[in-house]
């Protein structure tokens, strides 16, 4: 009998042991689960993913806290955080080996510390008296570091080698969604820039067939201009002059109303005016760019000659651009 309930007790034991397993792997697929679904529905937003591995790793790893570092220049910044240790360290670090993410990141490899008590003042001065065990692992990419992400825990109990191999693979999965959305954000910037290249090819493209249509007219080549300008540049409206050396034509304008057309057809032409960005760009022989009107108190083209009693009819407006077409 003594001996049937020892085996019934051992067998108790195993089944306590390998439920245990199944659990915590059953835990760790569904943490890996969570943060690829998170990479995948956040292709160009790097936050949430940070979030859920610094929070996944602190919960499956049994962690009181993790935190996430990226490198920046000699620095490291703190992009993510999970957990109830205090937190001593700024935002913002130096790549040093007086700070376990900083030792991790120059050394490339994890750094695991039983109990940082003994050390804080020989080797990290400027960590917290409270945490106790550290792990720190560097993010790689390539094998150049990146970032670094450290779980912690407020009492003297190391962590497992399947906890540490448990880290190297939430730093990986980091790496992975950085990248991730690095080269999504890329591929974005090349695919506007394709965009807006075959925009203007396109543009380019129209003004020359009415080019070729317009031997003897130029007026459908001044308006074909002045609409592809507002198109490619977003802007507003457009108008375009002529200069005859003396005083400055009106020839074409896009996205004004007629009371607008009509005004430019009766202020010119007129000598350039300075104040104006067309009479600038006109007299200075160079692209005059005004970022906010509001505080250099540029005039549009629209606006009637000072001293001349009109109100000044033209739409508001903040930016403008002026540039001068010369023939050599």
């Amino acid at each position: 009998m003594f001996r049937l309930f020892k085996e019934l007790e051992a067998r108790n034991r195993d089944l306590t042991e390998a439920h245990a397993k199944v659990s915590e792997t059953l835990d760790q697929q569904t943490a890996t689960s969570e943060i690829l679904r998170i990479i995948s529905t956040s292709p160009t937003d790097i936050q949430p993913v940070l979030d859920a591995v610094a929070e996944n790793a602190a919960r499956v790893c049994d962690a009181a806290d993790a935190t996430i570092r990226l490198v920046e220049g000699n620095t490291l910044r703190l992009v993510a955080r999970c957990g109830s240790i205090p937190f001593a360290a700024p935002g913002v670090i130096p790549v040093s080996r007086g700070y376990p993410s900083g030792r991790s990141v120059i050394e490339l490899r994890t750094i695991h510390i039983d109990d940082i008590l003994p050390m804080l003042e020989s080797e990290f001065p400027g960590l917290h008296p409270e945490q106790r065990t550290v792990l720190a692992t560097p993010l790689l990419r390539e094998g150049v570091p990146i970032g670094a992400i450290v779980i912690r825990r407020a009492e003297v109990q190391p962590f497992t080698d399947r906890q540490i191999a448990l880290l190297q693979t939430f730093a990986a999965q980091a790496v992975i969604a950085i990248e991730n959305v690095r080269l999504f954000k890329e591929l974005e910037a090349r695919n506007r820039d394709l965009a807006e290249s075959l925009e203007q090819q396109t543009a380019t493209a129209e003004i020359l067939r009415v080019i070729s249509q317009s031997p003897t007219d130029v007026q459908p080549v001044f308006d074909a201009i002045v609409d592809r300008a507002v198109r490619l540049c977003d802007g507003a409206w457009a108008d375009a002059y002529r200069f005859d050396g003396e005083r400055q034509h009106f020839v074409a304008c896009s996205n004004l109303p007629p009371e607008g057309r009509a005004l430019l057809q009766r202020l010119y032409p007129r000598a350039p005016d300075p104040e104006a960005v067309t009479g600038r760009a006109i007299l200075d022989r160079a692209v005059i760019h005004v970022p906010d009107a509001h505080h250099v108190g540029a005039r549009s083209s629209h606006a009637p000659p000072r001293g001349s009693g009109r109100r000044d009819p033209r739409p508001s407006w903040r930016a403008a651009a002026a540039l001068l077409i010369h023939r050599d």
